[in-house]
């Protein structure tokens, strides 16, 4: 029997059109000689799968999410062909060892399951590139993560996660790193090794310092690590050269080197709610867009009226804010229409400050 007439069967079984769009994509899609190569059975509400759908040998793409899957049956595990496999949003419990079977998986997305543990299996998968596990219970990553020699982006957020292993730095393609909401009190002290990083997400954990290293993570283009207990910034941050988005607020950082003057791509800064009593005056050469300083402790700002890129400055939350030279840039910048947040001073000195200016 044909896979078409296999997915007619199919369709009857779960009572839904499997020919149809869900969201402007194709449920199925064939190749020329008519092998079912892509099944999408997304929000079905289904409980197990048929075993009709074993019968597809040729299927390299498998999107199961959305269901009430509890496990994934064994017969999976012999469709050889499947490069993409998705199961996220279900009920899974574990996976079987024999995961290790599907050697041409390319994507795995197990996010928003139930999982608390990732079987040693899996990291047999050598040509893996793509593994989501996010919204889960796992509390450990093992060392043969390094074994995924292939894997371009990670997830693993949304976990009970306490340590992350030396051995991630051995992933060499990764590109996209996500810890965040975990327990992390430290990360691997190597990160630079990870130079092909452009993306990482560790915030929402509970990070007293970074790693010095992470300045030398030569690609990075996005740092999000706000929602920690961060007291400092490594110095090595002025190497991030193409540092585009840095996400710092929330944390307990009271300073800011003056080395961040070397981040010469950086564009959007927040550093709300930390500690901080003073700025590096190396910010006004940066091509700013979006400075977020409120609910600190500063005293004073750097002349940043000639930051001529920014076009958001947040200052309020800071009382003690109330200096000759920092008003003076607060109406200089409100002069060139530039979004500037900031705590009140009365009137008559500000008129007096604005003529000034």
């Amino acid at each position: 029997m044909d896979d078409l007439a296999n997915l007619l069967r199919l369709e009857k079984q779960i009572s839904s059109d499997l020919r149809g769009l869900v969201s402007d994509y194709p449920r199925t899609e064939f190749d020329r000689g008519n092998v079912l190569t892509y099944l999408r059975l997304t929000d079905l509400g289904l409980g197990y799968l048929p075993n009709i759908i074993f019968e597809f040998q040729g299927l390299q793409g498998l999107q199961l999410s959305f269901n009430h899957l509890k496990r994934l049956p064994e017969k999976i595990y012999a469709l050889q062909d499947l490069k993409d496999l998705f199961v996220s949003n279900n009920n899974l419990l574990s996976l079987s060892e024999n995961i290790s079977e599907l050697k041409n998986l390319r994507t795995l997305n197990l996010s928003n399951n139930q999982l608390t543990e990732i079987p040693e299996a899996l990291f047999e998968l050598k040509n893996l590139e793509y593994l989501h596990l996010s919204n889960n219970h796992i509390t450990e990553i093992p060392e043969h993560i390094s074994n995924l020699s292939k894997l371009k982006k990670l997830d693993l957020s949304h976990n009970h996660l306490r340590a992350i292993p030396e051995d991630v730095t051995k992933l060499k393609e990764l590109q996209v790193l996500t810890l965040n909401n975990n327990r992390l009190r430290s990360l691997p002290e190597n990160l630079d090794l990870l130079y092909k990083v452009t993306k990482l997400s560790v915030q929402y954990n509970q990070l007293k310092f970074l790693p010095p290293k992470v300045g030398l993570m030569r690609n990075l283009w996005q740092l999000f690590g706000h929602n920690n207990e961060l007291i400092q910034v490594p110095e090595s941050i002025g190497n991030l050269l193409g540092l585009e988005s840095l996400w710092l607020q929330d944390n307990q950082i009271t300073h800011l080197p003056e080395t961040i003057g070397g981040c010469q791509s950086l564009r959007y800064c927040y550093l709300s709610r930390n500690k901080l009593k003073s700025l590096p005056y190396q910010l006004i050469n940066l091509p700013l867009d979006t400075l977020s300083l409120q609910n600190n402790q500063l005293e004073s700002i750097p002349p940043m009226d000639a930051c001529l890129p920014l076009k958001s400055l947040r200052l309020e939350g800071n009382p003690a804010l109330l200096s000759i030279d920092s008003i003076f840039v607060i109406t200089t910048l409100l002069k060139r229409n530039i979004l500037v947040t900031y705590d009140k001073v009365d009137d008559e000195t500000f008129k007096i400050i604005s003529r000034m200016s």
